[in-house]
């Protein structure tokens, strides 16, 4: 996940990742511009790359992001959930 360090809404969802998985996720922190893909970038200094190394399986994982993440709309027309993991981050198994 990217973090803007500087902006309290992602870091909310950082800390809300950790308080909700506990101790079935290992967090790292990467300052952007420390990765060699992104060098020579003119990127935000407070800029992050956030990786959450979880202990369980893809579905447990998915589920515990998606209450991390996830607020339906109040006005929903539907019960269908429009959880999008790709809003947030990337997911790697």
């Amino acid at each position: 996940m990217s973090l803007d360090a500087g902006h309290a809404v992602q870091r909310e969802k950082r800390e809300s990742i950790r308080r909700i998985a506990g101790d079935r996720v290992a967090v790292t922190m990467h300052r952007v511009e420390d990765v060699p893909a992104f060098r020579g970038l003119d990127i935000v200094p407070t800029g992050y790359i956030c990786v959450f190394d979880f202990s369980t399986d893809r579905d447990e994982t998915l589920e515990v992001l998606k209450k991390a993440l996830y607020r339906p709309a109040r006005d929903r027309k539907t019960e269908t959930d429009r959880f999008r993991l790709e809003a947030h981050g990337l997911l790697v198994s």
